[in-house]
């Protein structure tokens, strides 16, 4: 039990420590991440859940430099947010997918 709370602990951390990491290249995206956000505002994570697997999709396909990397690296921790929500163990599971 204790593992589970020291991974969620350094996960949110991660999370919210990592937002001035992700502005360097957000403008590209940030219409999508607007988008997936105010559905996660409104109550749909599913649908969150698919646009931001497309838009996870469309970033590895557009990888032109480092600074892509940041945009990987957050829609994969959205993809496990929302995965999480949406799935028994969801939580378990995203912990593991790390």
């Amino acid at each position: 039990m204790k593992v589970i709370h020291l991974s969620l602990m350094v996960f949110f951390a991660f999370f919210l420590s990592g937002s001035t990491l992700f502005a360097q290249n957000a403008n590209d995206y940030a219409p999508q991440w607007k988008t997936i956000d105010s559905l996660q505002g409104i109550g749909r994570p599913k649908s969150a859940l698919e646009k931001t697997e497309a838009l996870y999709e469309r970033i590895k396909k557009d990888v032109k430099n480092s600074k892509q990397n940041a945009q990987i690296v957050k829609a994969i921790i959205y993809i496990n947010k929302y995965q999480s929500q949406l799935e028994e163990e969801g939580l378990v599971k995203a912990i593991g997918r790390f």
